[in-house]
């Protein structure tokens, strides 16, 4: 199996638009969960940096091809996106490499006199060695931090105008950093049952450490097959992030309260919250997001949260000062 071949129809899906790019990331984990670690950490790493940073990534292009990477066509923009991603990105890959098989994936797929073309615009980049012409950010600190963090100009500017430049730099670093995946363990799982699960977790090659903040809470590296995890199947641990459970701690929720998540998919903070909470109302819309959100609390067990497709933006008269606590990830 050509694992970029995978990444290339997987960046072609998401270019259409209409697909959110982790699902399309975990949809193709899930479809090929035969292929091995490495190679799903590889798929992975470059599907996803190479979405990240497609505004850099386009710059770039620019800058060494004759046809602007808005111009290209589809397949050989994303293949050019995904190789300079490698180049500049992924250490553990020579450029040589990299090239050669863009090359051969050109003319697989159908695109044999384009092969010279995406050879050549490649090994411009190569000679450049890393070097690029980045916009001044004396002239345009706007265009320069949106190009070399590869985030829209306007929200660049909105950082700018809340934070200033040294936060705005700290903020755009933060998002652009590779982040583990967390864990978060049920409360009801034994401390014991748990030890015995990260053993089991680390037996087949994955790094878990202990989150300082929560000690429900781990960070995992070298695993991109979550589902096929220990203890996933039978609900002891969910995938949260520690910001979003640290909001729910920071919540207040007492014994016995009502609670309200009123965007909740997936569910990680009504999941939570149910910890504590008598009942939680959790509640998204769309048929993707409530597949999502019941898949996760069968899952997880959670008796005492209900599901409810509502629209956040239309007032519930029947809701009107119900609720201890909301929560709302807007």
């Amino acid at each position: 199996m050509n694992v970029r071949e995978l990444v290339l129809d997987l960046l072609l899906e998401w270019e259409k638009g209409g697909a959110y790019s982790h699902v399309l990331v975990r949809s193709v984990l899930d479809k090929h969960d035969y292929l091995a670690p490495t190679q799903k950490a590889f798929l992975k790493r470059l599907a996803e940096g190479a979405i990240e940073r497609a505004l850099e990534l386009d710059y770039i292009l620019d800058q060494f091809s004759k046809v602007k990477a808005a111009k290209m066509k589809p397949l050989i923009r994303c293949l050019l996106r995904m190789s300079v991603y490698q180049m500049l990105y992924m250490d553990g890959v020579p450029d040589s490499a990299v090239i050669n098989e863009a090359v051969k994936l050109a003319g697989k797929r159908g695109f044999q006199g384009l092969k010279g073309y995406v050879n050549g615009v490649l090994r411009s980049v190569q000679r450049a060695g890393g070097k690029v012409a980045y916009p001044d950010p004396e002239k345009d600190l706007p265009g320069s931090l949106s190009i070399r963090y590869s985030m829209p100009e306007w929200i660049v500017r909105m950082l700018l105008l809340e934070y200033g430049r040294a936060d705005t730099e700290s903020i755009l670093e933060g998002l652009t950093a590779i982040h583990p995946v967390t864990i978060r363990f049920a409360s009801r799982l034994p401390l014991a049952s748990r030890q015995r699960l990260l053993g089991q977790m680390r037996e087949r090659g994955v790094r878990a450490e202990a989150s300082p903040y929560l000690d429900c809470a781990y960070s995992l590296e070298g695993t991109e097959g979550v589902r096929s995890l220990p203890g996933y199947e039978e609900g002891a641990f969910v995938v949260q992030d520690v910001s979003s459970m640290l909001a729910v701690r920071a919540a207040g929720i007492r014994p016995g309260d009502f609670v309200m998540d009123v965007c909740a998919a997936p569910g990680g903070k009504s999941l939570y919250a149910a910890e504590w909470a008598g009942q939680v109302l959790s509640r998204d819309i769309g048929a993707r997001k409530m597949s999502l959100l019941q898949e996760n609390m069968a899952r997880m067990q959670a008796a005492n949260v209900r599901l409810q497709e509502w629209d956040a933006t239309v007032p519930d008269p029947t809701c009107k000062e119900a609720a201890d606590v909301v929560l709302m990830d807007v």
